[in-house]
């Protein structure tokens, strides 16, 4: 049985950015227009868009770091996508809705290439195809399912390879083989980079990037502190500890200051943190409370012999019929030349009481999942030990669609947050939307409203 003695607890993301522009916590009493609480990828994707394309004055509170938070603690995986399934959401919902609201999310690709190209030395973000594994039938059905309704509607590109060997193969439905190419074996367990023989189908989809969101963010909010020095102030170590609402006003308790602003925006996984009250009934006002569950993602790295990028996930790993899982995997070249590969998937509970922190031990539990997973599909990992273990919290919505949007009460309430698992690209699609919201767009209703 491994320990994790060796291992440097802290993310590698974190330890590849390195030490960078601190700032400081807020003293005495200031005003804005709009005050954004949380300082990661949605709370600097949000400032950027409102600053480039609203007059408004913005002050931004954290209460860390800078992008030290779940920003600096994720897989590094830009996906555009939802960890529910397409034919669910439009079960609950309806087609025209779920599909408008995929073709929403996937304009924060142009979105994201803008916000790169500003740069002076632009944040590295590589696209990827990506692979995902299966060994069950069941499962390789149900996502072939899945994929051709995606393709259809027009909002994915999908391709399944299916093992020639693969004994089912009557089972799939002829309108589905449009997205399913039987190929030898042996390409299958190539593309998965595995040799483990009970892999049966391989799914190539995309797009798909791998990106280390805590440079971008902190090159993001340094371009933005030089070009808008007199529109912007940003605040470290400064927790919203009480946000009192009033109809045209909020105003923000800190421990050494405090927030007047006419609009508030929350774009943080922390809120569960601050009491948010009626500033008139001093009622508290439980909405994000009771209606938003956190669950601690746990992801590892380690040195890789495989010198070229990678991503994708494994369905059912650990080949038990009775337990739906998967893990994710990425690969990646850092600054200093060496590639690393993170895996991730492994989830601690849910509803986390307590403030966050990033100094948690990973799970014996989960360390020995991730090495079984390794060890049976002998992936490229040839050592005891992990070299990095971090921890990072993903807020989930009761419906797992991020809130992008005016509070149903308070309208001068807005949100930007529940990464639901796939938070990326959603934080910068939804920073877009709310600065056109308070530059006067008016926006179809969609899915991604917080009601």
């Amino acid at each position: 049985m491994s320990n994790t003695s060796n291992m440097i607890n802290k993310s590698l993301w974190l330890s590849e950015l390195g030490e960078r522009k601190s700032r400081s916590k807020l003293h005495g009493a200031v005003d804005s227009d709009v005050v954004i609480v949380g300082g990661g990828i949605a709370g600097i994707s949000t400032l950027y868009f409102l600053l480039t394309q609203t007059q408004l004055n913005i002050i931004l509170l954290e209460s860390d770091r800078i992008a030290h938070g779940a920003t600096g603690n994720n897989a590094g995986h830009a996906l555009t996508g939802f960890e529910r399934d397409f034919r669910e959401l439009v079960r609950d919902y309806n087609r025209e809705s779920v599909v408008s609201m995929y073709k929403e999310l996937n304009t924060s690709w142009s979105l994201l290439e803008l916000m790169n190209h500003e740069l002076k030395i632009p944040t590295e973000v590589t696209q990827i195809v990506d692979h995902g594994g299966f060994t069950q039938t069941d499962d390789l059905l149900e996502t072939i399912q899945e994929q051709y309704e995606l393709v259809i509607n027009g909002v994915n590109h999908s391709l399944i390879l299916v093992s020639k060997d693969f004994r089912d193969r009557d089972k799939i439905p002829p309108q589905y083989l449009d997205i399913v190419e039987f190929v030898e074996p042996g390409e299958i367990l190539s593309r998965l980079e595995t040799l483990d023989e009970r892999y049966i189908a391989a799914h190539i989809y995309g797009p798909s990037a791998l990106m280390i969101s805590a440079e971008f963010t902190h090159n993001i909010l340094e371009m933005l502190e030089q070009k808008f020095p007199h529109r912007l102030e940003v605040y470290e170590h400064t927790p919203a500890e009480q946000i009192k609402l009033f109809p045209n006003a909020v105003q923000i308790d800190t421990p050494h200051g405090n927030v007047s602003a006419n609009t508030l925006i929350m774009c943080t996984n922390g809120y569960k943190q601050a009491n948010i009250i009626d500033g008139n009934s001093g009622q508290e006002y439980l909405k994000i409370k009771t209606q938003i569950s956190q669950i601690m993602g746990e992801v590892v790295a380690f040195p890789s012999k495989k010198q070229s990028y990678f991503g994708g996930y494994y369905l059912n790993p650990e080949h038990d019929l009775h337990k739906e899982s998967y893990l994710y995997i990425n690969r990646r070249k850092l600054k200093d030349g060496l590639y690393y590969t993170a895996i991730g998937g492994a989830e601690l509970g849910t509803d986390i009481h307590g403030p966050y922190s990033d100094n948690h031990s990973l799970s014996q539990e989960s360390l020995e999942k991730y090495q079984r997973f390794l060890k049976s599909t002998k992936y490229d990992f040839e050592r005891s030990e992990f070299a990095y273990h971090w921890e990072g919290i993903m807020g989930y919505t009761p419906n797992r669609i991020r809130w992008i949007g005016p509070d149903t009460k308070y309208p001068n309430l807005y949100y930007n947050l529940g990464c639901n698992g796939i938070g990326l690209m959603q934080s910068i699609y939804g920073g877009w939307k709310l600065a056109g919201m308070l530059d006067g767009a008016k926006f179809s209703p969609s899915l991604f409203d917080p009601n």
